[in-house]
């Protein structure tokens, strides 16, 4: 089965240059598809833009953003309380809190990156 992004490669003939991003690992390599040439996603462990080797280098729009704007700097400066206090709250809530948060930022950040592709960025 191909991808969107597979008859784009094959429609030009292996021209177009295909990037795919996305918010988690699955979701950018499978709308890669097989011929992407990059797939970049954010790591949910440390909020940072990350790829595989199987696509080379990570691209320097996503490294630029890693290092000026990173997503664990916005979570950092937030602060999350939990709406009732009791003894089920602790160091898995908050991690769960923090997964939640990467996920609605990772939206965002994903938008961003396809920005900065879309301005010629590789």
């Amino acid at each position: 089965m191909t991808t969107l992004a597979d008859e784009l490669k094959l429609a030009t003939g292996g021209h177009a240059y295909v990037v795919s991003i996305a918010p988690q690992a699955t979701m950018a390599i499978l709308s890669g598809g097989h011929a992407a040439d990059q797939a970049v996603w954010i790591d949910d462990r440390n909020g940072q833009w990350v790829t595989s080797s199987y696509y080379g280098e990570l691209p320097l729009w996503a490294d630029l953003r890693n290092t000026r704007q990173s997503i664990d700097r916005r979570l950092a400066a937030g602060t999350w309380q939990p709406l009732q206090r009791n003894k089920t709250h602790g160091v898995a809530a908050e991690r769960h809190h923090r997964k939640t948060l990467l996920s609605s930022h990772g939206r965002q950040w994903t938008l961003r990156g396809v920005q900065d592709v879309g301005n010629g960025e590789r």
